[in-house]
């Protein structure tokens, strides 16, 4: 029976660190990043999108992942800054290629999805 596999976590925490890995320019995956203050946690809402969103795509583990980070973590001035004012209402930042492609306020999935959809590294179907 499939549907007893339990499903693995999409969303995985990451810290400044992780987060400057993917300012690289040959990063090979697009990204959402929920980027939530450290008491407000991260949005729960568009969890369940996000699974949907991910199982939209082929090989969807080589060109899509998700991450959430606590604002305060974020130390690089000039990252806060495209990212601009963090507070209660979920912030979501999708990035690829090594820049942020757009910032979506609140949990507006349908627009985090056309910003996937739009940047998304191609599928390489070469075998």
């Amino acid at each position: 029976d499939k549907m007893a596999v339990k499903q693995p976590e999409l969303v995985s925490s990451i810290t400044m660190e992780g987060l400057e890995k993917l300012f690289a320019k040959d990063y090979p995956r697009l990204s959402v990043i929920d980027v939530h203050l450290d008491w407000c946690g991260p949005c729960e809402v568009v969890k369940p999108n996000f699974r949907t969103m991910y199982y939209e795509y082929e090989e969807p583990e080589t060109r899509l992942e998700f991450f959430t980070i606590d604002s305060s973590l974020i130390t690089n001035q000039s990252i806060l800054e495209k990212i601009g004012p963090v507070t209660c209402k979920p912030k979501f930042v999708i990035m690829a290629e090594g820049e942020i492609k757009g910032v979506v306020e609140g949990a507006n999935y349908s627009e985090i999805f056309d910003y996937v959809d739009k940047h998304i590294p191609s599928f390489d179907n070469d075998d």
